[in-house]
């Protein structure tokens, strides 16, 4: 450390000021004797062999940087009606995702009863709860990312309860905004972007993101649709891809005390979430590319946070258990703006 300076940047600028240096001396001294032959001809191979070694020792510097999270989502539902689980038994352990869902499915019945249903009696409401997988992503990068997308994000996890506070840092640059209007046009033909639920309205992004919604049908021939967020430093893709079913309450049986023909009932849906992004290799060694990884961590945490069965299974676990020592747990989370 010197004076402040960590030893290491102080070598860094340095050497690229000394290396200014020479180059400049270099150049005057090739400008003043540019009529020399012979220094014209030994000083610009010189020149030409180091600029050539310098680009390729930077490229096999850059640093080819991804990050991949896979997932499974289930929602339980009732076969007929298509509400959720926990709309219709309250004492069912509930988690964020439970608690948003019945909430979205209960503002659509508000508004069109067949949204909900659907018009064909053999609909399972595999789409339905696909839409609703996909709100409950957005809501998520909206409710976090509404004011920055540098946010530094602080987290306390305890049992049934998460606490979490997020602003923004000093020095983050200016973001653009992507509002909610603009955001729901990306989701045309998806029923669950018709409720108006939303409560900041606008999204916080890095200076000249491009976000595209794409359907796409991948080799098991079920719906995947993918969400892409692309600028200079990241592409980042989120899809949700329908993965099946079956009749019953999933993951939750061994939780609630349902007679078979009770769960019979109800079906449960399963989505395959994959969250990745590839990082620019060119601008791996960029000051801003820090920022970025962070907005990448944070984004994907909190989805996986949102849907990620195996995280709902341990709530609803802990849950179960405070319910027999007669605890009424909070596991649906909090959270707190700084």
């Amino acid at each position: 450390m010197i004076e402040g300076i960590p030893i290491l940047t102080f070598l860094k600028y340095s050497l690229a000021i000394i290396f200014c240096l020479i180059f400049i001396a270099t150049f005057v001294l090739l400008y003043l004797n540019r009529s020399s032959d012979k220094i014209l001809l030994t000083v610009l191979p010189a020149l030409v062999l180091g600029a050539t070694a310098a680009l390729i020792t930077m490229i096999f510097t850059l640093q080819e940087d991804t990050q991949k999270i896979e997932f499974s989502a289930f929602f339980t539902y009732d076969k007929t009606s298509h509400l959720s689980l926990w709309s219709t038994n309250s004492s069912v352990p509930m988690s964020e995702q439970d608690w948003a869902t019945a909430y979205l499915i209960q503002e659509m019945m508000k508004k069109n009863p067949s949204l909900v249903k659907g018009t064909d009696p053999n609909d399972l409401g595999m789409a339905l709860y696909k839409d609703v997988a996909l709100r409950i992503i957005v809501e998520t990068l909206f409710q976090y990312f509404g004011l920055h997308w540098d946010i530094n994000l602080k987290k306390l996890s305890m049992p049934f309860q998460n606490t979490a506070r997020y602003g923004s840092f000093p020095d983050s640059p200016q973001p653009e905004f992507l509002s909610w209007g603009d955001a729901k046009k990306l989701f045309d033909g998806h029923t669950t972007f018709d409720i108006e639920i939303t409560t900041t309205g606008k999204l916080a992004l890095p200076q000249g993101t491009r976000l595209v919604v794409s359907e796409d049908t991948p080799s098991h021939d079920l719906p995947c649709t993918t969400i892409s967020l692309t600028n200079r430093f990241v592409t980042v893709k989120i899809s949700v891809a329908t993965s099946g079913g079956s009749q019953g309450v999933g993951y939750l049986a061994p939780l609630l005390p349902y007679t078979d023909e009770q769960k019979s009932s109800y079906w449960t849906s399963q989505y395959l979430i994959n969250l990745s992004a590839e990082f620019n290799p060119l601008r791996s060694g960029n000051p801003d590319m820090p920022r970025y990884k962070r907005w990448v961590s944070n984004m994907f945490e909190e989805i996986e946070n949102r849907l990620d069965v195996r995280r709902h299974w341990e709530r609803a676990r802990e849950a179960a258990l405070l319910k027999q020592f007669h605890v009424s747990p909070n596991i649906s989370g909090e959270r707190a703006k700084q």
